[in-house]
């Protein structure tokens, strides 16, 4: 009796044990895929912007060409995020879109926020203000920031211009809900904003802008 007990013990335990083998690999595909759709999803979105422009511009002298750029983007997915604008870090290897700032997605919950207090890059004299996570998940947009450099480029497409900006500053404050900003007001500046990861700072950088193309 008490050898098929302890068989039937062992059976149960191997049992739980290959149920809880199955669990972790499906939670971990669910993961893989969720964040492979959300990178697909970015990629389409970006796209999108991009063609978005492209229509706007040949409005206005190929208005044939308009139309067939169009319908080649209106059959597409439909499900795909509306960007008003693209930063590109190339560094650290980072293209992200960037909603507009009363879009319920401009929040470092899901990507990259523009800080309320922010204007874009179009308005003199003024400073685009961008923020976001670093960390592991997938929405630490700027988990690589510590990686510029003084006179590092970083790149925000906006209204089918590149606006280049020029690193100026790197420095580091204290987390408490407050950021103090040091720039130049006679510039139009790109300031990047997140948090050092295992400290209790944040990494501030200050871009000029360079050039307008």
């Amino acid at each position: 009796m008490k050898k098929r007990k302890i068989k039937r013990n062992n059976k149960l335990i191997y049992l739980f044990g290959l149920l809880l083998i199955i669990l972790g690999l499906f939670l971990l595909f669910r993961d893989f895929y969720d964040e492979k759709e959300q990178e697909q999803l970015e990629k389409d979105s970006i796209e999108e912007y991009y063609d978005n422009v492209e229509i706007k511009e040949s409005e206005i002298t190929y208005e044939n060409k308009s139309i067939e750029t169009q319908k080649k983007t209106t059959s597409k997915k439909t499900k795909k995020i509306d960007y008003v604008a693209v930063l590109k870090i190339p560094k650290i290897n980072l293209t992200k879109g960037l909603v507009s700032k009363d879009n319920p997605l401009n929040n470092v919950k899901y990507g990259i926020e523009i800080l309320a207090n922010s204007s874009m890059p179009d308005k003199e004299k003024t400073n685009l203000i961008v923020a976001s996570h670093s960390g592991t998940a997938s929405i630490s947009y700027f988990d690589k920031l510590d990686k510029l450099k003084i006179n590092d480029n970083v790149f925000v497409d906006y209204k089918n211009k590149t606006y280049t900006y020029n690193i100026v500053n790197i420095y580091d404050v204290i987390k408490n809900g407050k950021v103090n900003l040091i720039y130049n007001k006679n510039k139009n500046n790109l300031i990047l904003i997140t948090c050092r990861r295992n400290t209790n700072k944040q990494i501030v950088i200050i871009c000029e802008l360079e050039e307008i193309k």
